[in-house]
Formats: C-alpha cells, sequence, structure tokens
C-alpha cells in the first residue's frame, strides 16, 4: 500500500510539473491552415504545423525558437502544403525530414526577394499590401496571442 502510495504521488507530481511547465496553444485561420506553439523549459518553443497532441517532441516536421521570438507564418492558396515562416531577431531551425508533411520555407533565407513580390503587392510590406490569395499570422510567442491579416485577435 505504502508503494502504492508513493507511485500516486510521483505521477502526479510529474503531471503538475508537465503541466505547469510547457504550455501549448494552437491558433487557426481555418481548418485546414493551424499551427501548435509549445512552449518549454529553458525558452525553448517549437512551432508545428497543424493540431499536434503529443507528448514527445514532434520528429516530424516543425521550428524550434525561444519562447522570446516573434514569427509570421504565410500559406499561399497555390501551395497548399508549404508554410512560409518570418522570424524576428532570435535564433531559430527549421526541421523539415518528412517530406510529404506540410514543408515549412524560410522566408528570410535566399528566397527572400522572390517572396516578396509574391506575398506583397506594392513596394512595401504592410499587413493591408498582402495579396489576396495569402493568408498570414503573427504570433507573440512570449505575450502569447495571435493576430490575423484583419489584425483580429486569434484565439
Amino acid at each position: 500500500m505504502e508503494y502504492l502510495f508513493s507511485y500516486c504521488f510521483l505521477f502526479l507530481f510529474i503531471c503538475f510539473t508537465v503541466y505547469f511547465g510547457e504550455k501549448r496553444q494552437i491558433y487557426c485561420l481555418d481548418d485546414d491552415r493551424c499551427v501548435t506553439i509549445w512552449k518549454t523549459y529553458g525558452n525553448i518553443c517549437d512551432i508545428i504545423p497543424g493540431h499536434f497532441y503529443g507528448l514527445f517532441k514532434p520528429s516530424s516536421n516543425h521550428i524550434k525558437t525561444s519562447s522570446d521570438n516573434f514569427v509570421t507564418l504565410y500559406w499561399n492558396a497555390k501551395s497548399s502544403n508549404k508554410i512560409y515562416a518570418r522570424f524576428g531577431n532570435q535564433d531559430y531551425q527549421i526541421f523539415n525530414p518528412k517530406p510529404n508533411l506540410t514543408i515549412i520555407e524560410d522566408f528570410n533565407s535566399k528566397y527572400k526577394y522572390n517572396l516578396d513580390t509574391v506575398f506583397y503587392s506594392g513596394i512595401g510590406k504592410q499587413s493591408n499590401e498582402v495579396n489576396e490569395d495569402i493568408s498570414f499570422v503573427d504570433v507573440y510567442i512570449k505575450e502569447e496571442f495571435a493576430k490575423d491579416k484583419n489584425g483580429d485577435l486569434i484565439k
């Protein structure tokens, strides 16, 4: 009986530690365009396309960055299996081990100048100048909220 109490206490301790130490939020523009933000210990955040409910770190396509970063995720109606990610000034890594899943492209990379012309009309890069077939979400990881193309909060 004493062992049972010890195991139950240990299990509850682990559950509370995980619950309070790690936090997930899912932001959706619609049913097909969602992203999971998983903040973990050590100021690390994983950004996973779609709804992610796994207990362990994703082995599929995802982004690893700091919990202080800012990211804008773009979806192009013409290429539904890609998400383009534009980051703030913090470090990040993009993992795409499974090409049959949603691919995450780095907007800040060598494609930047080509993507600017595809995603934005005009010279500027304001949210009101984004082409109609482009959807995006601004994710404020540290502050734990996101905004859509119209500047509305996403819950």
